[in-house]
C-alpha cells in the first residue's frame, strides 16, 4: 500500500492468482469423487490444500510486487 499503482497492481495480480487457484481446486475436487468418504479425511485434506493455496497467493503476490516495484 505504498503507492496507488502498487495497490492496483497487487489487486489485479492476486485476482488472477485466485482464479488459477480456484480452477486447481475444482479440478482436484473431481479427483476426490473417485475415493470413498472415510472419517472426514477429504475435508481435512481440502482445508490443508486451501491453506496452502492461501500461502501461495500471498507469497507470489508479494514477490510480484517486489519485482515490479523494487524501490517501494
Amino acid at each position: 500500500m505504498k503507492s496507488q499503482q502498487a495497490w492496483n497492481f497487487a489487486q489485479r495480480y492476486s485476482a488472477v492468482q485466485m482464479i488459477k487457484g480456484a480452477v486447481f481446486m475444482i479440478m482436484l475436487s473431481f479427483t476426490g469423487l473417485m475415493f470413498p468418504e472415510t472419517l472426514g479425511w477429504k475435508n481435512i485434506i481440502g482445508i490443508f490444500i486451501l491453506l496452502c493455496l492461501l500461502v501461495y497467493l500471498f507469497l507470489t503476490t508479494e514477490k510480484a510486487i517486489k519485482k515490479k516495484f523494487p524501490n517501494s
